[in-house]
């Protein structure tokens, strides 16, 4: 570049003609260069984009090479069939195990390959489960996929999950009926609206029904519904010719009619749940017929009167019983029963009295393992009583106890020498948890490092003791006392939880 026009880049003056025509000829030069430059970048990108799609293509060639060396290509067929079933148990939930979702396990394993979807259809136990939940309305078109899936369970028995999510919908309960001599469990959900007709169901026999689960709710616009069941007792009674029938739990928000009164086979049963209110005399009057009942638990029983049972009913296997209800239900339900073979019992907010659980263990002479109370029903001189005439105990679960005294501490402190309050060996975990602001810390700390101390003593009287949990909520020790709490605490099976103070931190 000419000097003179360098003066001009780097000042404010006018060219002259003669420069005027140098920068209009240099300025042709340079249109024509980058044009050049444009054709040559175009061409490399050309060049450079072939480059890519090539390496792509091969990068696709090179996976799906690597894909035939796969490990899981030499998996043979019946172990591929075992890994489906053990990712279809792993990856069910609510939504996606409906059959009438595409993407349920054992339709979407058909998708990835010609092998894979050969496995799965000749895998009876990914086709063994029959499930239409939430909005899977049944229809005429739809029993003929069902059927086609059940096919490939081969001879399987068969669980199914069934709702009717519009009420009284007729073919829904078709899959029931249709598959009756295949069923093994069956869970049925039922949707109740006061403006639609009772369910109609039909009797079948089902040879090998083991297990059935019935809930009941209400629909979703219905904001006020204070009926009964529509004819609970006649849905039961269509399983009547179950002879393999053992378990069964029953889920509702309302009042359940008497479904004592049902034809359903309920002295074959081993494991009943009843999660409904329910009247007390209907409930006494299924125990009374369960002879063979090992299991039970009533969620919501009322606490109104009955009369007493004369002579009371023995259930001479029943090991396992929960009772819960807000109050109920009455003293006189218990003693309707003896229960011999009781070694489980929850409790979780019914008010008896402490002669009731007395004159239960009196009648029953049972050897209790397990006692869980949910708010404490009885003082703690009555709980006392009533320990001290289970040596057989292996756990102890108090929560929500508000009205736990020192006097329970100290029945659990054992002095050498001394003759103890109780006696439990094989006592091996003690949880209380509630609130306690008049306790005593020392009492308290004094009976945890008692039952540290004397782990593994044959002449203590908690010799197994190997778990002690307390949260006791709104009581406040003394310094002294919460560093023996906190250095029992450090045992590796010792666990004393009480929340901190405001502006204190728990300590590990």
């Amino acid at each position: 570049m000419h000097p003179d026009l360098r003066h001009l880049l780097s000042h404010n003056d006018p060219p002259t003609d003669g420069q005027i025509r140098e920068v209009e000829t240099l300025l042709d030069l340079g249109r024509k260069e980058l044009s050049q430059l444009d054709d040559t970048i175009l061409k490399l990108s050309l060049v450079l984009s072939e480059l890519r799609s090539q390496k792509r293509r091969r990068v696709n060639s090179l996976s799906a090479l690597k894909r035939v060396l796969a490990p899981i290509r030499r998996v043979p067929p019946e172990v591929l069939g075992e890994i489906f079933q053990w990712c279809c148990k792993m990856n069910w939930t609510a939504q996606s195990r409906s059959i009438t979702n595409v993407r349920a396990p054992p339709l979407l394993l058909g998708h990835v390959s010609s092998l894979w979807r050969s496995v799965s259809q000749n895998t009876p136990r990914l086709w063994d489960y029959v499930c239409l939940l939430d909005d899977a309305t049944v229809t005429e078109r739809l029993l003929p996929f069902i059927r086609v899936l059940v096919e490939r369970s081969g001879a399987l028995p068969l669980t199914m999950e069934l709702s009717t999510p519009h009420g009284d919908n007729r073919l829904n309960l078709a899959p029931i009926f249709e598959f009756h001599t295949r069923l093994e469990q069956m869970h049925l959900y039922l949707v109740c609206s006061r403006d639609l007709p009772t369910l109609t169901v039909e009797t079948r026999r089902f040879p090998i029904l083991k297990s059935l689960t019935v809930e009941t709710t209400v629909a979703t616009d219905e904001t006020e519904f204070d009926e009964k069941d529509p004819g609970l007792a006649d849905i039961l009674s269509a399983f009547q010719d179950a002879p393999c029938l053992q378990m069964i739990d029953l889920y509702s928000d309302y009042i359940s009619s008497d479904i004592s009164a049902s034809l359903f086979p309920w002295s074959q049963l081993i494991s009943l749940t009843l999660d409904m209110p329910i009247d007390a005399l209907v409930a006494r009057n299924i125990l009374r017929r369960c002879t063979g009942l090992e299991t039970c638990s009533f969620e919501s029983i009322n606490c109104l009167e009955i009369e007493h049972a004369s002579p009371p009913s023995t259930l001479t296997i029943l090991h396992s019983l929960d009772f819960s209800g807000t109050g109920g239900p009455s003293p006189a339900f218990v003693h309707s029963f003896t229960l011999p073979a009781l070694q489980r019992l929850f409790v979780n907010d019914v008010h008896w009295e402490g002669p009731t659980f007395l004159q239960l263990l009196s009648r029953s002479q049972f050897k209790l393992e397990s006692l869980m109370f949910n708010t404490l029903p009885i003082s703690c001189d009555d709980l006392i009583s009533f320990l001290r005439l289970l040596p057989t105990l292996q756990t102890l679960y108090l929560a929500k106890c508000d009205g736990v005294t020192d006097s329970l501490f100290r029945a659990f402190t054992y002095i050498p020498g001394s003759r103890p309050s109780i006696a439990m060996p094989d006592l091996r975990r003690v949880t209380i948890n509630g609130f306690a602001n008049d306790l005593d810390g020392t009492v308290v700390a004094d009976m945890v490092e008692s039952l540290s101390a004397h782990r593994g003593d044959k002449q203590a009287p908690f010799p197994a003791i190997n778990l002690v949990a307390l949260c006791l909520r709104g009581a406040k020790f003394a310094a002294e006392v919460e560093h023996r709490l906190k250095h029992a605490a450090r045992a590796p099976t010792f666990l004393v939880d009480k929340p901190p103070r405001r502006g204190e931190r728990r300590t590990n």
